[in-house]
Formats: C-alpha cells, sequence, structure tokens
C-alpha cells in the first residue's frame, strides 16, 4: 500500500511539474521535452496556463513552428475556442509568414474573430505584414469582415499608410 501511494504521490508531483514545464518547452520551441512530458500525461500539450494560455499559442507568439507541427501532428486543435486569441491571430500580429502558412495548412480559419472583432487579416494589414496578407488571402479571409469598432482591413491599412497592403487588399475588393 505504502508503494501505491509513493507511486500516485510521484505521479501527480510529475504530472504538475510538466503542466508548468510545457509552457517553458513551447516558448523555446523544446519538441523533445514535449514529447517527455506528452508521454507522462498527453493532455499537457493542450492545457492552458495561469493567463489563458495554451502551448500552442505560446509556441505560435514565439514563432516556434517546429513545436507547432508536432501539435499539429499529436492532434491538437488550431482552430481555437469561440472569442479566444488564436494562435493564427498571434502570428498575424508578430509578423511570422512561415508559421503562418503551417498553422493555414493545418485548418487554421482565416477568418475567426477575436473579443475584439478583429480577424488574422486585420492584424496582418494594420501591422503591416504584407507577405501574411498575400496568405490570408490566398486561404479565403474576408476583406470585408469588420471589428468591434465597424473598421475593416483595409481601413486600418489605410489609417497606417501601408501602402502595399492597401494595393493587395483592394485588388481582392474589385
Amino acid at each position: 500500500m505504502k508503494l501505491l501511494y509513493t507511486t500516485l504521490l510521484s505521479f501527480c508531483a510529475v504530472s504538475g511539474f510538466a503542466q508548468n514545464d510545457i509552457f517553458d518547452a513551447a516558448r523555446t520551441g523544446n519538441v523533445e521535452a514535449a514529447k517527455a512530458m506528452a508521454q507522462i500525461n498527453v493532455d499537457t500539450l493542450a492545457s492552458e496556463n495561469g493567463q489563458g494560455y495554451s502551448p500552442l499559442i505560446l509556441a505560435a507568439y514565439h514563432d516556434q513552428t517546429e513545436f507547432i507541427q508536432y501539435l499539429v501532428e499529436q492532434g491538437i486543435d488550431v482552430s481555437g475556442s469561440e472569442g479566444e486569441p488564436t494562435a493564427l491571430q498571434a502570428v498575424c500580429y508578430k509578423g511570422f509568414t512561415e508559421t503562418c502558412a503551417v498553422l493555414l495548412e493545418a485548418g487554421a480559419n482565416p477568418n475567426y474573430k477575436d473579443p475584439n472583432g478583429m480577424s488574422p487579416l486585420h492584424y496582418a494589414a494594420q501591422f503591416n505584414h504584407i507577405n501574411i496578407v498575400n496568405l490570408l488571402l490566398e486561404a479565403g479571409a474576408d476583406v470585408n469582415a469588420t471589428d468591434l469598432n465597424d473598421r475593416k482591413p483595409l481601413d486600418y491599412a489605410v489609417l497606417l499608410n501601408h501602402t502595399e497592403v492597401v494595393s493587395a487588399l483592394e485588388k481582392t475588393e474589385e
């Protein structure tokens, strides 16, 4: 009985440790650490930290493409939960083109809106990420999507004088 209790206690301690470390692994792109943690508790890969961020979103925010590919291979959903920020929005905000392509290929929704009504295209247009704008347009992003302030991606691009983005969005509107 004592051995069973000790084993259970050890498992609980390691599981909690693994869940905390999965976020460090996501930020740094440590796929091997994630694999080891998933062997202990596969649910760790889909967990959320105290701020509500998943390993997927943290990996996206830190441009950890290989880590994201590993998560996708493990069946992690890239579409996000309704009204929550997504990994695709994070890479569109930060300007990570390759990671954006990986997420779109894995099924991320280019028209998904966050709590502010912002789509990935809004972020890419606002921060002048023309390559991401083009990827999103190819993936079927809605150029007429409006945020909670009734602004389209084009409105942000015009306001901020992002001429290449303006041109790409205007061509798509025609």
